[in-house]
């Protein structure tokens, strides 16, 4: 991330990171990059200001508040120890937001994250049956080790993956925002609160762009759900694989590995003076509300009509475009599999003579069977959902490095690059035959190649 100025120690322990916004102004995206910026430093920081927050993987952070400004969803993977728990805690205890983790296990049932069902009797004896809901109804759910959770356990979390909604047998459909729960302590009824707040036109608490905005509780697109779950790389034994309908749910796929040796100092010394300073996810929960105000309108702000005229003229959409098409390259000859996407491919690329990067793919595609340097077949490549998610990733990169063109965003190739194997990695299928000698993010790579020197 492109850091604009370092936050002093009373900032970082002090202050919420929308605290700094200039709210009698218009909002606009350079706002938001200073917010996220604060916010960035914050979890590289520690409250005191003596030590870091988390040490390292600012790749893993930038994921995050990608995460944040899209709306999407999070898989994290990697070997155990390495803080992607504590991370996540940290977000959401500088966020000020509902928050709730899930520990998966095997014997973790549907009911124990949508919502339970109790017959009660009251004074008079009748009986009525209530529903208590569950700990998705939250602003960010942290679901630990999710492939430890059966897959009848893992569906159940398709729909509000997707669209941030919960189907309640016999009562609808319910938004996936805050609601009053007997899980945990964290009773904040979301829909009270902004009923509270529309009708109540004396309110100060939200002031200058905060108050032009009327949030409807029940707009899944507004009061975004925000799904982060870890994933254990490394163990087989009693974890079941996620499908691929619920692997393309998640925006980014993120690869965590052990830290650097530079990094070892600043993580030895935390643990043994016992940091967890600045890790308490009701930190900040009176801003709530202003969190989720401010999240809305980045989105807004980041795709709108005219912003998504603009980017669809530049060649960066292009390259998206034929990045995605690429994908799902089946070459006809030196024994590979013939299919109708196959001819459709190889025919589109004779008909761009201009594009040279798509003839340098076919080319690494079509090199001969045994050669080493042959690009892996592909069996599956990145559905449309992947293609919306390129698009969007790209633009929060943008973002975040505040790469700004006469006032407004400017996506470049190269924050295409930076974010496409988060992005793809998870939805490219390699053939049975490539699978044991290479990986999708080899794949990626090497397509990356092929269009690196034409943007």
């Amino acid at each position: 991330m492109n850091i604009k100025r370092i936050i002093s120690e009373d900032e970082l322990s002090r202050d919420h990171f929308l605290s700094k916004l200039k709210t009698t102004e218009d909002f606009n995206l350079r706002q938001a990059y200073d917010a996220f910026n604060h916010l960035y430093q914050q979890m590289q920081q520690s409250k005191d200001g003596t030590r870091r927050g988390i040490v390292g993987m600012e790749d893993f952070i930038e994921a995050m508040l990608m995460i944040l400004i899209t709306g999407q969803n999070l898989l994290i993977r990697g070997v155990p120890g390495l803080a992607k728990t504590r991370a996540v805690l940290l977000l959401a205890s500088l966020l000020g937001v509902v928050f709730r983790r899930i520990q998966s296990t095997p014997d973790l049932m549907p009911s124990d994250m949508q919502y339970r069902e109790q017959l009660v009797i009251d004074d008079k004896g009748k009986h009525k049956i209530e529903w208590y809901p569950g700990p998705v109804f939250s602003n960010l759910v942290l679901n630990d080790e999710i492939d430890r959770a059966t897959p009848k356990t893992q569906s159940a979390l398709l729909e509000v993956m997707e669209e941030k909604k919960v189907s309640v047998h016999g009562r609808g459909r319910y938004a996936a925002r805050p609601m009053k729960s007997i899980s945990d302590k964290q009773e904040i009824d979301e829909a009270e609160q902004l009923e509270k707040l529309h009708k109540d036109d004396e309110n100060k608490k939200l002031k200058g762009y905060f108050d032009r905005k009327k949030i409807n509780p029940e707009n899944k697109d507004e009061l975004a759900l925000f799904f982060i779950a870890t994933q254990n790389g490394i163990e087989q034994e009693g974890t079941y694989p996620l499908p691929e309908a619920q692997m393309d749910r998640f925006l980014f796929m993120t690869l965590l590995d052990n830290p650097p040796q530079r990094h070892l100092e600043g993580i030895a010394a935390d643990s043994f003076i016992g940091n967890n300073s600045g890790i308490n996810p009701t930190r900040f929960l009176n801003e709530h509300l202003k969190t989720v105000y401010f999240l809305v309108m980045v989105k807004e702000k980041l795709l709108s009509e005219s912003a998504r005229q603009a980017f669809f003229q530049t060649p960066v959409w292009h390259g998206i475009s034929d990045l995605w098409e690429c994908t799902h390259l089946n070459p006809t000859r030196d024994g590979y599999k013939q299919t109708n996407k196959g001819l459709e491919v190889r025919n589109y690329i004779k008909a761009s003579p201009g594009k040279v990067h798509l003839q340098a793919v076919r080319e690494l595609m079509e090199r001969p069977q045994n050669s080493d340097l042959r690009m892996p077949r592909i069996e599956l490549g990145a559905s449309p959902r992947g293609l919306l998610g390129l698009i969007r990733a790209a633009h929060a990169q943008a973002l975040l490095e505040n790469s700004f063109e006469n006032g407004e965003l400017k996506v470049l190739w190269s924050h295409v690059e930076k974010v496409a194997p988060m992005v793809l990695r998870h939805r490219i299928k390699l053939n049975q035959a490539d699978i044991h000698r290479s990986s999708s993010d080899y794949v990626i790579e090497n397509l990356l190649a092929c269009f690196r020197n034409h943007f």
